[in-house]
């Protein structure tokens, strides 16, 4: 290409026409994306796209005597004393001394029957494969992509878990993120955030093989109370909520025999 007028001419013509090409790509993998969402999770993912507000990293907090925090490691004690009141900070772990049962065969054959390579992969395939891991840095994606060659390894771990009723240290171990609360206009509050915790994809791997196994097998001859909310399919604490108001009312409305 030379500096010709002429040259330039076709260079603009031509970098018009790939800036449209572009946007049009753009256009049609957008239009492919939505229409290809088939279930709540992708649907709720695309609103929360396009609802996100600007992002509110934790900078300098405001005390409750309006004071201000002098750096983010004050502000990270501050929050930490909102939300979690009465909590100390340790410098370094102090796991208590633990005294070692050996299993009996029960204990065996129930850790045989709750945890088999099936159950293990539908546990692992019920995690999305991108979930903020726990403080092992462990993403679900890294244990469904490499199943195939973890599997007896996580069979023969669960198993030795549940029948030794033992939790790995590493993954009692959590790590808490505060993440800012929609809506709110003053960012500079502890309130403003509410903490997560996350945890070890392996040790909710185990939760769920005994939360299967309880509903397979004990909760079979023993049904749970009508009023049971948690771990129940169906319900939440919205419909505990709803089950209270509606009660209360009842009670207040009520005449006296």
């Amino acid at each position: 290409m030379t500096r010709q007028d002429s040259d330039w001419e076709i260079y603009k013509t031509h970098l018009r026409l790939f800036k449209k090409l572009v946007r049009k790509r753009q256009r049609d993998a957008w239009r492919a994306y939505c229409e290809e969402i088939e279930d709540y999770s992708q649907a709720a993912r695309l609103c929360k796209i396009l609802a996100k507000e600007k992002d509110h990293d934790i900078d300098l907090l405001t005390r409750e005597d309006g004071v201000r925090t002098a750096n983010l490691n004050e502000s990270l004690e501050l929050l930490m004393r909102t939300h979690f009141p009465g909590s100390t900070s340790m410098e370094r772990e102090d796991w208590p001394d633990e005294i070692e049962n050996p299993p009996a065969v029960m204990d065996w054959q129930i850790a045989n029957q709750t945890v088999t390579k099936d159950k293990i992969r539908w546990a692992m395939q019920t995690f999305s494969p991108f979930k903020s891991p726990g403080t092992d840095g462990i993403y679900p994606a890294l244990l469904q992509w490499g199943l195939d060659a973890l599997m007896p390894h996580l069979e023969r771990m669960f198993r030795l878990c549940f029948a030794h009723l033992y939790i790995p240290k590493i993954w009692r171990e959590v790590r808490v993120v505060f993440i800012p609360k929609t809506g709110r206009l003053d960012y500079t509050s502890p309130k403003a955030y509410r903490p997560i915790s996350l945890t070890s994809f392996l040790l909710k791997t185990m939760e769920k093989l005994c939360e299967r196994y309880i509903r397979d097998s004990v909760l079979m001859d023993r049904q749970p109370h009508s009023n049971q909310h948690t771990y129940t399919p169906g319900r939440s604490t919205d419909t505990a909520l709803r089950w209270w108001a509606g009660s209360r009312n009842l009670w207040t409305t009520k005449s006296p025999a």
